[in-house]
C-alpha cells in the first residue's frame, strides 16, 4: 500500500467519526467522496455503528462511490432496521457502476442530472403523488400530504456552504419552542438518520424547526423526494405533539 493510500485511509477513519455530528456531516461526506476507494473500508465498518445517522450516511456515501468492495458490507446492512432502504438503494447504484473504471467516474455520471437542475426544475421534479409545489419570491414551498390526513409545508432553498459548494436545503417549522420539548428534540438529533432539529427566533417568538441539506453535486431527485417525505413526517409528528394542530 502506498503512503498516500495509508494517509487517505487514516483520514477516512477520522471523517467517519464526523458523520455523527449533523454540523460536520455534509463536509465529511464530501471529503469522503473525494477520497473515494480508500474510504470504503472505514465506511463499511461505519455501517455497523450504533448511531443510525452515521450508518445511514455511510451507506449513502458507499453507493455514491460505487465500489464493488462495498457490496458485501451493504448486503449485511439490508437486515438492519432503519438503514435497510438506503443500503438497498446504495446496492442498486453500485450494480450498474461495476463495469465503470472508477468510483469517481461513476459519481459524475450518476450526479450529472441532479447538478443540471435549476431550483424551478428540481421543485417540479419532486412533485407527484403526495408532494406538490408553490413558487414564491424566496424559493418554493413543497407541501407533503401525509398518510394521517395531515400535511406539512417544507421550504426548498438553494444555498451554499462555507466552502462555496451548492446545497439543496429543506426547512420546516414544527411550532412554538416549548423548553421541555426543545430539550428532547436536541437529544433526538443524536439518533435521527438525517435532518436536524434547531431553534429559530421569528417575529412570533422562538420556533422549533427541522432542517436538512444535501450537496447538489451528489444528490439525486429520488433521494431528495424520500428525504423530503421523511422530514415532513418527523416535523409533523413534533408539531402535533407541540400544538395538536395542523398549521404547517
Amino acid at each position: 500500500m502506498s503512503e498516500k493510500s495509508q494517509s487517505n485511509e487514516s483520514e477516512a477513519g477520522q471523517l467517519v467519526e464526523e458523520l455523527s455530528n449533523f454540523r460536520t456531516r455534509a463536509a465529511a461526506k464530501r471529503r469522503l467522496l473525494e477520497i473515494g476507494l480508500p474510504a470504503v473500508g472505514a465506511l463499511g465498518e461505519a455501517l455497523e455503528s450504533p448511531n443510525e445517522g452515521v450508518a445511514w450516511a455511510a451507506a449513502k456515501t458507499l453507493g455514491e462511490i460505487g465500489s464493488d468492495e462495498a457490496v458485501e458490507a451493504l448486503e449485511k446492512a439490508l437486515s438492519r432496521p432503519g438503514i435497510e432502504r438506503v443500503a438497498r438503494e446504495a446496492l442498486e447504484a453500485i450494480t450498474p457502476a461495476q463495469s465503470r473504471p472508477s468510483g469517481r467516474l461513476a459519481r459524475g455520471a450518476k450526479g450529472a442530472a441532479a447538478r443540471s437542475l435549476s431550483a424551478d426544475a428540481l421543485a417540479k421534479a419532486l412533485c407527484g403523488g403526495n408532494i406538490s409545489s408553490r413558487k414564491h419570491a424566496n424559493g418554493h414551498t413543497m407541501t407533503v400530504d401525509l398518510p394521517t390526513g395531515r400535511s406539512q409545508s417544507v421550504e426548498l432553498m438553494a444555498l451554499k456552504d462555507a466552502d462555496g459548494a451548492a446545497l439543496i436545503a429543506f426547512y420546516t417549522e414544527c411550532g412554538p419552542a416549548d423548553d421541555k420539548l426543545y430539550e428532547r428534540a436536541l437529544k433526538l438529533n443524536l439518533c435521527i438518520p438525517f435532518g436536524a432539529f434547531a431553534l429559530r427566533t421569528s417575529a412570533d417568538g422562538k420556533k422549533l424547526v427541522m432542517v436538512d441539506a444535501y450537496l447538489q453535486e451528489t444528490a439525486d431527485v429520488k433521494q431528495l423526494a424520500k428525504s423530503l417525505e421523511t422530514l415532513a413526517k418527523r416535523a409533523d409528528a413534533m408539531e402535533k405533539e407541540l400544538t395538536g394542530a395542523d398549521e404547517n
